[in-house]
């Protein structure tokens, strides 16, 4: 079936008085004057590997990318796409791809700048406390806070989390090395709950009186929930402290592994 296109052909001046010509001559005077006319708005594009010098419509570089003339720079640039509005629509799980992203919101930060301590406990957890990580590395979409060191998650999903500690015995007032043991989580950041992350070390004989400890773990987070590192030390003592290394050894990250939309 055929679709009618929104333009209409007229013909734009006339033929001058007098014109004579063969048949052919007056089909290609009248030819040259026929115009298309769109009755509503219409843009063409065109594409190539070198730029327009002037607006033509949409250009697809290479045959690749799209690029729209900016009024203001007065020449093409790549077209910004925003993904984030497609969060907000009712689309069904199932017409999405496996594991599409619309915005992974990633963070890295480290401790480096602070020196954060914690004190050890005879036994239990009741030491437990937050761990600072004041310096962005980077953070693209502003989900994490430098201050409160928390992380928000915009959208429902699956995270990863992933962090590295160097915790150090303190120097002026250690702990017992041979009964340590130190613990590192994701928590949130409303009922302290244990969301996953969760890494302890007991190395009797730690290199350099110091302790590594790293995790890589997939937590699932509501829409606006915040989460944050907690930690502790306990000796069977329950005197002295361990300090959180300030030298930039320490780092936790976290991305938006797959969004869950309802």
């Amino acid at each position: 079936m055929a679709n009618e296109l929104p333009f209409n052909i007229v013909m734009v001046g006339t033929l001058p008085a007098g014109f004579a010509g063969t048949p052919q001559q007056i089909g290609e005077a009248i030819a040259a004057r026929l115009r298309l006319q769109s009755t509503q708005q219409f843009a063409t594009f065109t594409a190539g590997a070198t730029e327009p010098s002037s607006d033509q419509g949409p250009w697809i570089n290479n045959g690749v990318e799209w690029w729209v003339w900016d009024v203001d720079l007065g020449r093409y640039r790549p077209q910004t796409i925003n993904l984030d509005g497609v969060a907000d629509a009712s689309i069904p799980q199932s017409k999405l791809a496996p594991g599409i992203l619309v915005n992974p919101r990633p963070f890295r930060a480290s401790s480096e700048g602070t020196g954060q301590s914690i004190a050890i406990e005879a036994s239990g957890f009741g030491g437990i406390v937050d761990i600072s990580m004041p310096t962005e590395n980077f953070d693209p979409e502003g989900a994490y806070n430098p201050v409160t060191s928390t992380y928000q998650a915009v959208e429902a999903g699956w995270y990863v989390s992933g962090f590295f500690f160097q915790i150090n015995n303190s120097s002026t007032n250690p702990g017992v090395s041979a009964s340590m043991q130190i613990g590192i989580f994701v928590a949130d950041a409303t009922t302290n709950a244990n969301l996953g992350g969760f890494v302890t070390t007991n190395v009797p004989s730690p290199v350099g009186n110091r302790w590594f400890l790293s995790s890589y773990d997939v937590i699932q987070l509501t829409a606006g929930q915040v989460v944050r590192l907690r930690g502790y030390a306990v000796d069977g003592t329950g005197t002295g402290d361990v300090d959180v290394a300030s030298a930039g050894n320490c780092y936790w990250s976290m991305h938006m592994l797959k969004q869950i939309i309802a």
